[in-house]
């Protein structure tokens, strides 16, 4: 399905060999792949709460009053968070802790959500 609507898009200055976790990505594209605006929970939100969530953003359409707000067509999880990751880090943001061999938010620890 895609295919029908390739010849209707030209991609100006395409970046060759842009990869997702190490594999090809199967579209032109003129920027790193960078999802936006990442939705993380703490590691004291309870599952049944991320999921409930995660669930309320995936039922947005373009339509609808909160997406119109917002300024945004919907919400989706995102191909991968990889690259991003590695944006984050060389920004300071995240830290790697090598003994607890987790990733912190800086920016979380910063904040009074944080327990």
């Amino acid at each position: 399905r895609v295919s029908l609507y390739r010849g209707l898009f030209k991609v100006i200055d395409p970046l060759p060999g842009l990869l997702v976790e190490g594999e090809p990505f199967p579209f032109q594209s003129t920027s790193e792949l960078l999802p936006e605006h990442a939705l993380v929970a703490m590691p004291h939100v309870d599952y049944r709460v991320r999921r409930e969530v995660a669930a309320a953003l995936q039922s947005l359409d373009r339509g609808s009053p909160e997406c119109v707000s917002a300024g945004i067509a919907g919400w989706q999880n995102a191909l991968s968070y990889a690259s991003a990751r590695v944006v984050y880090r060389s920004a300071g943001l995240l830290r790697y802790d090598n003994q607890a061999r987790k990733l912190t938010c800086l920016r979380a620890l910063e904040t009074e959500w944080y327990p």
